[in-house]
């Protein structure tokens, strides 16, 4: 009897021992709350870095984080300024001691501040594929596009073991901020790579925004959508104002453009609209953004009624504020302002993996032939937003082959039979259980 209870006494306090030893120890650092450079740090992305502002550092264990705030600065590239914004709300909310607020900023090379920060090109009139605003390579050190910078400052503090107990993560955005909040809200990957938090997007008085189809406002109208009639109006439907000619980044993902709006409208994402932001004062006037109305309230009232109209399923809100026009600092700090950065990914579940990869039989076309008795290598691709698992291979509907590694390739006996024709398609698994069938190909044997 006593050696069993030494037992349950020695195992009850090597249990102890462990759980404490794994448990996050907090670093006791006191949080930053100005927009001096001691609340700024750089943050590596291979070779290169970006300066971020930040409350903590992001290289030391903050055990009571549980949400982060990701912030981003207008045109005037201002990320001092807007760390201030979310910390204000952050108290306001009373969550400071529980919130990383990161603000990364997205130099020009006139405003270089390192010689290893990477830098954008200023846009200029066409939908301005380099601009970081759009998710653009940068200009240098190296080309990385600029959403991608988001995706690994959310992959890094996800993961780092920093923050064990961060539940949340909301990207948010005023202005060329907005902009970015909403398109990368519509394109960026973090909410496919597996990272189980729940994410909300809040874009608050962009000047523009990408259309999912050919539909825009009706002049003089806030509720009906037609296809523009247009005398001459370049770029009008292009990446930053609809989904045509994608940037490298949206083109690395392979999504399709039915993957796209579909994870678009299945994300949580404020358009918060100030009601007195009606004057033209630094807003995009080309064009393009003027097919989206007169004034950034009158085009993000538009286009909140045209997510609604023709996406009804869609998790998006329109929050107003009233009495305020192109102001970052009231926006962001408003009572609907701070109900957004806190509550648009509250407990929402981390979403799930739910696009299909998709895949393709790349060496066989319809009316090939293939020599009968042969042993033919069918060559199929596979594409996927997380992870491709495995591509199986079929010949009139019977499984013949199946691959896992990213050759995608089977080696089929071709029967001997003259003349047959044979269907062949492929199905590619992703790392979620999603799947996907191929066109099917037809060909013939000789």
């Amino acid at each position: 009897m006593k050696s069993i209870m030494l037992s349950i006494f020695i195992f009850a306090t090597n249990f102890m021992v462990n759980s404490f030893a794994s448990a996050c120890i907090d670093s006791a650092e006191l949080a930053c709350a100005s927009n001096s450079p001691s609340c700024s740090e750089r943050f590596s992305i291979q070779q290169d870095t970006v300066e971020v502002w930040r409350n903590f550092s992001l290289n030391k264990d903050h055990c009571n984080v549980d949400h982060a705030i990701i912030v981003l600065h207008g045109r005037d590239r201002n990320p001092e300024d807007y760390f201030t914004y979310a910390v204000t709300a952050a108290q306001k909310a009373g969550r400071f001691d529980r919130t990383i607020i990161i603000s990364p900023a997205f130099r020009e090379q006139n405003d270089l501040k390192n010689a290893t920060d990477l830098y954008w090109d200023r846009s200029s009139g066409s939908a301005a594929l380099n601009d970081w605003v759009m998710g653009g390579q940068s200009a240098g050190p190296s080309s990385t596009s600029s959403y991608q910078v988001i995706d690994k400052i959310v992959e890094s503090i996800a993961k780092s073991g920093h923050f064990p107990n961060l539940k949340s993560v909301v990207i948010a955005g005023h202005s060329a901020g907005g902009q970015f909040a909403h398109r990368y809200a519509l394109v960026g990957n973090v909410n496919n790579q597996g990272l189980n938090l729940a994410f909300g997007y809040v874009s608050a008085n962009p000047s523009s925004y990408a259309y999912l189809n050919d539909l825009r406002p009706i002049s003089g109208s806030l509720i009906n959508f037609a296809i523009p009639i247009l005398a001459s109006c370049n770029y009008w439907n292009e990446w930053g104002y609809g989904l045509i000619d994608p940037n490298t980044y949206i083109k690395n993902s392979s999504l399709t453009d039915y993957q796209i709006i579909a994870q678009y409208i299945g994300r949580r994402l404020t358009y918060l609209l100030g009601d007195a932001d009606t004057s033209a004062d630094g807003m995009d006037t080309t064009c393009s953004a003027n097919l989206q109305g007169i004034n950034r309230y009158e085009r993000g009232t538009a286009y909140s009624n045209y997510i609604q109209a023709y996406y009804p399923t869609s998790k998006h809100t329109r929050s107003v504020v009233p009495g305020v026009g192109h102001s970052g600092s009231k926006m962001l700090t408003s009572s609907q302002g701070v109900e957004a950065l806190y509550t648009v990914a509250q407990n929402d579940p981390a979403q799930a993996d739910t696009i299909a990869p998709t895949t393709s039989i790349v060496n066989l076309a319809d009316g090939q032939y293939v020599t009968r008795g042969s042993q033919f290598t069918i060559n199929g691709s596979a594409s996927d937003n997380v992870q491709v698992m495995k591509v199986e291979f079929y010949v009139n509907d019977k499984l013949v082959c199946s691959d896992s590694t990213s050759a995608y390739t089977c080696t089929w006996s071709v029967p001997r039979n003259l003349g047959v024709k044979y269907r062949l398609h492929t199905k590619a698994y992703d790392s979620s259980g999603n799947s996907e069938i191929s066109l099917k190909v037809y060909v013939t044997s000789k």
